[in-house]
């Protein structure tokens, strides 16, 4: 078992051979830009799009990388609920149709799975009736659902694997995107030494905490060189090689599971709630997400005490002024346990091992 579960990715190959399992995405159906990241990405769309109406609809719980590249690009941006169990409130959606008149709406399939299911019928008027629909695939890229109709759909390859950087763009028809910069060679430099770094600490009986303070302030500096979203770059050759020889099947399989694994011990724990409850079928989870009935902080330190890291995914967007008792609850109370492919049945018995003992009464 592995002496700490969860936080960041630090396995990566330059030398594996290239995988023959595509993804539905990168068939020949489709036309891909590969970006340095998601946030790119979305950049991209919106100069790609040339629309005079650059008002574009997204879902309340959302990170807040996919809300400032609209606003960078000049879009005026508002949005539309999230039930609890993370499928689109429609008859709100609706709504705000109504009263924004957005010409682009965009969705999430949240945590690899079809939460969008429900709400095709509608997304389908939407289309039909002129609106752009773009589908963030960042939580699904290895789930095979997807909205079959969407115009284009965006994603981060970050979340999945260890991989420098890297964001795609995929469309039905070919896009022509302007004043695209090589990628930088300091983004792959920084990652490699983060890496490495981690792989040593792990690798190691005994654990320097000075190694540790290494590694994480390059990946610190890592995700503020990916952060830095003034231009269009594209993917580092060796992201790209990293992703066109990653084992896709492998990574499905453990996470669906370990997702089972826990999705079956959860029941007993009553200081969580589980979220969704969508059939499995074709599913690659990113996570396990709970709502943590009382004082999340307080779990979530007590896990990582215990080398257990849960991040909150997302913390409340600085750009939402305005929300609804639900989102609310959901910014506030979702934690998600690590379930990915680093990890199988022992890692996921220490996981439910520590939240059977755990004191959810006392911690209000």
């Amino acid at each position: 078992m592995l002496s700490e579960i969860g936080s960041t990715f630090w396995s990566f190959s330059l030398d594996s051979p290239q995988r023959r399992i595509k993804l539905w995405w990168e068939t020949d159906d489709y036309f891909r830009i590969y970006f340095k990241s998601g946030r790119n990405s979305i950049k991209a769309i919106c100069r790609a799009l040339k629309i005079n109406n650059a008002k574009v609809l997204l879902p309340i719980y959302t990170c807040e990388t996919v809300i400032q590249p609209f606003l960078e690009e000049g879009w005026k941006v508002d949005f539309y609920r999230i039930n609890k169990d993370l499928t689109v409130d429609d008859d709100f959606l609706k709504k705000k149709v109504e009263s924004f008149k957005p010409s682009v709406v965009l969705f999430h399939g949240y945590f690899g799975f079809d939460t969008l299911i429900s709400s095709l019928p509608l997304i389908k008027c939407l289309h039909d009736s002129g609106i752009v629909i773009i589908e963030d695939i960042t939580q699904s890229l290895f789930s095979k659902h997807y909205i079959e109709f969407a115009d284009y759909y965006i994603g981060s390859l970050r979340k999945f694997l260890a991989i420098p950087d890297g964001g795609v763009l995929i469309s039905k028809t070919k896009l022509s995107i302007s004043d695209v910069m090589p990628a930088g060679k300091e983004t792959f430099a920084v990652a490699q030494k983060a890496f490495e770094e981690k792989n040593e600490y792990m690798g190691s009986e005994i654990k320097d905490p000075k190694l540790k303070d290494k590694f994480r302030e390059h990946y610190r500096e890592l995700n503020c060189l990916i952060a830095k979203n003034d231009a269009l770059r594209e993917i580092s050759c060796e992201s790209k090689i990293i992703w066109d020889s990653c084992d896709i099947e492998r990574i499905c399989v453990k996470r669906f599971e370990n997702y089972e694994f826990l999705n079956e011990f959860l029941k007993d724990i009553s200081g969580v709630d589980k979220i969704i409850s969508s059939s499995m079928k074709a599913i690659a989870p990113l996570y396990m997400p709970v709502y943590v009935k009382n004082n999340r902080l307080a779990l979530q330190e007590y896990l990582a005490a215990n080398c257990v890291y849960c991040p909150v995914i997302w913390p409340m967007p600085n750009q939402i002024q305005n929300m609804d008792n639900v989102t609310k609850y959901m910014y506030e109370h979702m934690l998600c346990l690590p379930i990915d492919q680093r990890y199988g049945c022992e890692e996921m018995k220490k996981i439910i091992g520590l939240l059977r003992v755990y004191d959810f009464d006392g911690r209000k």
